[in-house]
C-alpha cells in the first residue's frame, strides 16, 4: 500500500515538473519525449515510419525560402549593417590577435622559455629525490649507528634546550635564553673550525666520510621548482597581458561586434 502511494506521488510530482517546465520555460519535455518514444517503436519495427512524398520536403523548403523573401527584402538594411559588422569584427578580431602577438612576443616568448625551464628542474627534481631515497635505502645499515647517536644526542640535549627556556621565565625577559644557546653553539662552530683547520678532526661535528655516506645527498630543492613555476606562471599571466592589451582589446571588441551581427541576422531570420 505504501510502495503504491509512493508511487503515485512520484507520478504527480512528474507530470507538475514537466507541465510547469513546458509551459512557463518551453522546454519541450514532452515533445521530446514523444519523439524519442516514436523513434523506440520504429527501431524494433513495432510501429511503421510515416511515408512522406519523395518531393514534399523539397516543395516544403522552396516554399519556406519563397516565403522569406519579402522579410529579407523588408530588412535589407539590418542584412547590409549584418555583412558590415561581420567583415569589420572578423578584420578586428585577426588585427588584435596579430597586434597581441607582436605586442607580447617577448614576454610571452619568455614565459614559455621559463615554463619549459620549470618542467626540467621539474624532472630534475624527481631523478634526484629519487637517487637520494635509494641512497638511503642502500646505505641505512652501515649508518644505522650513526643515526642511533645523532637520536640519543638530541633526546640528551632536550635538558640544556629546558634549561635556557627556565632562564628566560624566570629572569621575566630580561635574559634571553634562547640567545644565549645561540651565542654558545656559534662560539662551538668557531672552536670546530680552528680543530679541523689545525688538528684535522670535528669537535661537534661527524667526519667527512659519515657525513658524505649517510647525509649528504645532492638534489633540487623543492623552492626553487616553486620559485621558477612562479617566474614562468607571472610572465605568462601577468607580462603578457600587460604587453599585448591594445591587440587584446581590439581582438575582443572585434569578437563582440561579430557576435552581435550573427545576432541581429538570427532575429531576422526569426
Amino acid at each position: 500500500m505504501y510502495i503504491l502511494r509512493y508511487f503515485l506521488s512520484f507520478l504527480i510530482f512528474i507530470f507538475l515538473f514537466v507541465y510547469i517546465s513546458d509551459t512557463y520555460y518551453d522546454t519541450k519535455i514532452q515533445q521530446k519525449i514523444k519523439y524519442y518514444y516514436d523513434e523506440t517503436l520504429y527501431y524494433f519495427k513495432i510501429k511503421e515510419r510515416p511515408k512522406e512524398e519523395p518531393f514534399v520536403g523539397m516543395i516544403k523548403s522552396i516554399v519556406k525560402v519563397v516565403s522569406m523573401i519579402p522579410k529579407l527584402i523588408l530588412n535589407i538594411d539590418k542584412i547590409f549593417m549584418f555583412l558590415i559588422g561581420t567583415a569589420v569584427g572578423v578584420t578586428e578580431m585577426i588585427g588584435g590577435a596579430t597586434t597581441a602577438v607582436a605586442l607580447g612576443f617577448h614576454s610571452l616568448g619568455r614565459g614559455i622559455a621559463q615554463f619549459g625551464v620549470f618542467l626540467i628542474y621539474s624532472l630534475e627534481f624527481l631523478i634526484t629525490h629519487l637517487f637520494c631515497f635509494l641512497k638511503i635505502i642502500f646505505e641505512a645499515p652501515s649508518c644505522v649507528f650513526w643515526y642511533i647517536i645523532e637520536t640519543v644526542g638530541k633526546i640528551f640535549y632536550l635538558i640544556p634546550t629546558f634549561l635556557f627556556a627556565l632562564v628566560g621565565i624566570f629572569s621575566f625577559g630580561y635574559i634571553d635564553g634562547f640567545e644565549i644557546e645561540k651565542l654558545l653553539w656559534q662560539g662551538l662552530e668557531t672552536l670546530d673550525t680552528i680543530s679541523i683547520n689545525n688538528a684535522g678532526f670535528h669537535i661537534i661535528h661527524y667526519p667527512k666520510w659519515i657525513r658524505e655516506r649517510c647525509y649528504n645527498c645532492k638534489r633540487l630543492k623543492m623552492n626553487v621548482v616553486g620559485k621558477q613555476f612562479s617566474r614562468s606562471m607571472k610572465s605568462i599571466t601577468k607580462h603578457f597581458p600587460n604587453d599585448a592589451k591594445p591587440g587584446i582589446t581590439l581582438l575582443k571588441g572585434g569578437g563582440r561586434r561579430f557576435a552581435k551581427s550573427f545576432k541581429t541576422f538570427g532575429e531576422i531570420l526569426g
